[in-house]
């Protein structure tokens, strides 16, 4: 039986990548928010704001239709309330220059696709959020 753990947005347009993760998340108790892209992301966390309800976790791809991550963590940081959720990145791109903009611009985390997997997200949930249950 798992514990739920909390809210997590996730931003990515790869829907297999999407759904590979989203279904671990739930299954490890976590309730998903899924987006498709960087503004449909950022529709969901006004909404957020409007209810106060955010999520624990926003873990979103470099890379996306319409807004990119970068855009997307430039709104979070400038919003009270939403600039403290932690957010991880995850990209194709193993720049230097692409993690270092991306950390100094507030992301808590930034980790490679090609060494993701299911087990590296969830111990950079962990490491990321004080309130996830073992």
């Amino acid at each position: 039986m798992n514990t739920k753990k909390g809210l997590v947005f996730f931003m990515e347009d790869d829907g297999v990548i999407r759904k590979k993760y989203t279904e671990f998340l739930e299954k490890n108790g976590f309730v998903v928010k899924e987006s498709c892209n960087g503004k449909e992301g950022c529709c969901c966390l006004k909404a957020a704001q409007k209810s106060t309800v955010f999520p624990e976790v926003i873990i979103m791809d470099l890379i996306m239709p319409k807004m990119d991550a970068i855009d997307v963590l430039e709104r979070i940081k400038k919003h009270e309330g939403c600039n403290k959720i932690p957010v991880i990145v995850m990209s194709e791109s193993e720049s230097r220059e692409d993690r270092m903009q991306i950390l100094s611009m507030g992301a808590d985390e930034f980790l490679l696709k090609s060494e993701l997997t299911p087990e590296i997200l969830m111990d950079a949930i962990k490491k990321v959020t004080t309130s996830v249950v073992e």
